[in-house]
């Protein structure tokens, strides 16, 4: 009878996949998927794995979503159990551990109601090999730029412009990025006086337009017969001048960031050689002002608000309620109530390791942001405690950006300082991170 039952189970499980798997396929077949979306969809149905590849070295999103349960390309295909197609989507960037609106990753859905471990297995060894072969394809791309192989100019931008048809947006970032001349002109057109964005223009590829105002074209840059781009447009006037505007707020906005970027360096830098010569914490460099600095304490005041995200993740109750079940959010939740009730100051370490387990723990189910506001709300005196402790300090100097935002929603105090008044910003300055950096002094 055991053995009946259990092969009633697995029968079950088989067709409740296979059922939901068919829904979704009929629904990507009647096109309640953006266009550019059912194509790939498609062809990990009809296990069209040559194509999907082909698709994906051609520029399309590996972590495209399906729908509005927040699938994505790689939940699709391991609840068809298409290990190929799991393989191919992680090699161009999937993300395996990317959840569902019900905090499913797609090894999950693999597994099914009923846990197979077989169908575990199978997308394990898939994703292991998906994730292998991008390992050996970033190395030899890095290998091609060390060796000089690969350079912003060598590409030819005004071939990339002009075929309108095929221009890839991102493309011609990077090449700005990187360093490419956004001003160059084309040597033999106009006695070499047409520009890229002349090129852009003409071909009213008004993408490119937008992309290269951006970066610092000039829309005004006169050919040798006295033509500006809008003189030699091909296309609607009005298109072309909404996207140079869009174009103009993006590039005073790249501006605007740059210059904060350097304010905070020569910040960083004065305090540096201020508490050198005070003797202050020693070890320090590029730190951030004082914060005893009134001017620094005002503007930390006013971004503080922000910094700690009001506009919280709504999360469903059943996840909070099962959050709050796992025994690492008991140990987490009995350090608080020591640290509140000890006259002895409780070990912060131990604190903050609880904290990296019980994050490892739930990662699959809540945002970190999620968590941070359910300990807020879930834990008298949290808050109080995590500041403390200086918790924000110890995951801003290891530059951890996901214990960094989960103290941030849980209520840590960003301008607290240790006994050293070393605060978190100063941490995540020493630790050399852009990232952690940015987390704390720039708005979201």
């Amino acid at each position: 009878m055991t053995t009946l039952i259990k092969k009633l189970l697995i029968a079950t499980l088989v067709i409740t996949s296979y059922l939901h798997y068919v829904h979704a396929a009929k629904d990507v077949k009647q096109g309640d998927v953006k266009a550019e979306q059912v194509d790939l969809f498609k062809l990990i149905d009809d296990n069209k794995n040559d194509e999907l590849e082909n698709e994906l070295k051609g520029g399309a999103d590996a972590n495209q979503l399906y729908k509005d349960n927040g699938w994505t390309l790689l939940h699709y295909a391991a609840v068809g159990r298409k290990w190929k197609a799991v393989e191919i989507l992680i090699e161009y960037g999937a993300d395996p551990n990317k959840i569902d609106h019900f905090g499913r990753t797609p090894e999950t859905l693999a597994r099914g109601r009923y846990k197979s471990k077989d169908n575990e297995e199978k997308f394990q060894n898939a994703r292991k090999r998906g994730l292998e072969v991008r390992e050996q394809r970033l190395a030899a791309a890095k290998k091609d730029v060390k060796q000089g192989d690969v350079k912003a100019e060598q590409v030819d931008l005004f071939k990339l412009i002009e075929n309108v048809k095929n221009f890839k947006p991102a493309e011609l970032e990077k090449q700005l990025k990187a360093g490419a001349d956004v001003n160059q002109k084309h040597p033999s057109i106009r006695r070499g006086t047409w520009t890229l964005l002349h090129e852009a223009a003409y071909d009213g590829n008004y993408d490119a337009v937008e992309i290269l105002i951006t970066y610092g074209a000039d829309p005004i840059a006169m050919t040798a017969d006295k033509q500006t781009p809008a003189d030699v447009l091909q296309g609607s006037i009005e298109g072309y001048e909404e996207r140079v505007q869009k174009g103009l707020a993006k590039r005073k906005q790249r501006e605007e960031a740059a210059q904060d970027e350097r304010v905070l360096q020569a910040l960083l830098k004065q305090d540096a050689e201020k508490r050198k010569k005070q003797g202050v914490v020693q070890d320090i460099k590029d730190t951030p002002v004082d914060i005893k600095d009134q001017s620094l304490k005002a503007q930390m005041q006013k971004m503080q608000p922000q910094l700690l995200h009001e506009v919280e993740e709504p999360i469903d109750e059943s996840v909070i309620d099962i959050v709050r079940d796992f025994k690492e959010f008991d140990a987490f939740r009995q350090d608080i109530i020591r640290a509140v009730s000890s006259k002895v100051k409780p070990v912060a370490s131990g604190v903050y390791d609880d904290l990296k387990d019980l994050t490892s723990a739930v990662g699959s189910l809540v945002t970190p942001k999620q968590l941070g506001q359910i300990l807020k709300s879930s834990i008298p005196q949290c808050s109080q405690i995590i500041t403390q402790l200086h918790l924000l300090n110890s995951a801003a100097f290891k530059a951890t950006i996901e214990l960094m935002t989960i103290l941030i929603a849980a209520g840590a105090n960003l301008s607290q300082g240790d006994e050293n008044e070393v605060t978190p910003l100063h941490e995540a300055a020493r630790s050399g991170s852009a990232a952690a950096v940015n987390l704390l002094t720039q708005l979201p």
